[in-house]
């Protein structure tokens, strides 16, 4: 048997580190969003989604400028 009291201390603060963060990219007023290096949108808040006609943010998720804006405005922000 193995102890996994450890394991799971650092899972939960992990967990808890995430729920912070992701209430305060939600929070904040601004547009905020992360991309993947094929410039898929990973994360991203309603601020974001606001922006470009979206209900939520996880509208946006796996999306580029590509699926967003218009051919040449797309190749501005990719």
């Amino acid at each position: 048997v193995m102890d996994v009291t450890q394991r799971k201390q650092a899972e939960e603060a992990l967990a808890a580190e995430r729920r912070l963060l992701r209430t305060l990219i939600d929070a904040i007023p601004d547009v905020v969003f992360t991309k993947d290096s094929a410039g898929r949108l990973v994360v991203s808040n309603p601020a974001a989604a606001r922006l470009v006609g979206f209900a939520g943010e996880k509208d946006l998720a796996g999306k580029t400028a590509f699926d967003l804006y218009p051919p040449e405005l797309a190749a501005l922000y990719h």
